[in-house]
């Protein structure tokens, strides 16, 4: 394999990894949205989704502006 073949093939499976990690953020988030309209304990939801109580603060905000 080429050098260049190498250095292509890193940048590839960097960006995938990082698609990878985003995903999983989103998912977090959006299990924590769920749980917010059910009414649960931000810090619980926070514990559960390592999604910040700052964070869901501001969710549970925008949510109720809607």
């Amino acid at each position: 394999m080429s050098l260049m073949e190498e250095f292509g093939r890193s940048k590839y499976e960097a960006g995938e990894q990082k698609g990878e990690k985003r995903g999983i953020v989103k998912a977090r988030q959006e299990i924590a949205e769920n749980l917010l309209k059910e009414g649960l304990p931000l810090e619980l939801i926070s514990q559960v989704t390592d999604v910040s109580v700052g964070r869901l603060e501001l969710l549970n905000y925008c949510e109720k502006q809607d």
